[in-house]
């Protein structure tokens, strides 16, 4: 799958979540200036993603999600394929 076609999946997925999200830690500002990333423009690069890494990882976060309760849980989920396969970043910030 080419990177903008997950992200036009991701956008769609996203655009129905309610952004109110409290942004007093790092991780949820993190996510917060994911999220207006995500919908701010077009990618710098177009570049095939692998359909079998895609699954594999949307498959081990619906893992992760099964056994830890999480806030945000769905707007995680939608954000995280977003940071580890298009702007390969981390899924959490660094620590400074």
């Amino acid at each position: 799958m080419k990177a903008p076609c997950l992200l036009k999946i991701i956008r769609k997925d996203l655009n129905h979540l309610n952004k109110d999200i409290n942004d007093t830690d790092r991780l949820a500002r993190y996510n917060l200036k994911t999220y207006d990333e995500i919908f701010s423009g077009k990618l710098k690069k177009d570049f095939e993603i692998d359909d079998k890494l895609t699954e594999s990882f949307i498959k081990d976060v619906d893992f992760y999600f099964d056994r830890y309760e999480a806030e945000n849980r769905e707007f995680i989920k939608n954000i995280s394929p977003y940071l580890a396969l298009i702007a390969e970043k981390p899924i959490n910030p660094l620590r400074k």
